[in-house]
């Protein structure tokens, strides 16, 4: 199998490299192998090639048609509604893109939070590797929480190498 890839021979390689060392022919003659297995039935070998290629080429629209027609295939061959389901959702994100991104925090679950647990909350979805380094303070005041509990004003901090605490003013 050749190893030029395409930074040393440019457009004139037979051969180019995809994801995880995988060696690619051109594009277009994968797509036109894959499209007579597909004519023949063969999803399952299909999918898995044309996966390859979408990776490599996230923009190329022929393959994950072609990708999503082998998905939809074998989701309606499939017994398993695990599998028929895993099948078509891949087959509608293949054609029109992932759903849209929805809030991790529900309202009804924020309000449900304790004060201590909206501080582990964020604690959590705080991402460390970001934030390196960094020291912050946010003070709070709860418009909803009795002044006389000691919890409506509230101050969080975070200092590297340390997880966001709570602590009272």
């Amino acid at each position: 199998m050749p190893t030029a890839t395409p930074r040393t021979c440019g457009s004139t390689c037979r051969w180019r490299r995809g994801p995880a060392g995988v060696a690619l022919p051109r594009a277009d003659a994968l797509l036109d192998h894959a499209q007579r297995a597909f004519d023949e039935g063969d999803y399952r070998w299909v999918a898995e090639v044309v996966n390859h290629l979408v990776f490599a080429d996230p923009t190329n629209e022929r393959a994950r048609e072609l990708q999503a027609d082998a998905f939809e295939q074998l989701g309606y061959q499939s017994e398993s509604a695990t599998w028929r389901n895993a099948y078509l959702t891949g087959a509608q994100e293949l054609r029109n893109g992932p759903p849209p991104a929805r809030p991790a925090l529900r309202r009804g679950l924020v309000e449900a939070l304790t004060v201590d647990l909206m501080f582990d909350a964020i604690a959590i979805r705080l991402q460390d590797e970001l934030v390196a380094g960094e020291r912050a303070e946010i003070n709070w005041t709860f418009t909803d929480i009795d002044a006389d509990s000691g919890q409506r004003d509230c101050a969080g901090t975070r200092t590297p190498g340390a997880a966001l605490r709570r602590r009272s003013p």
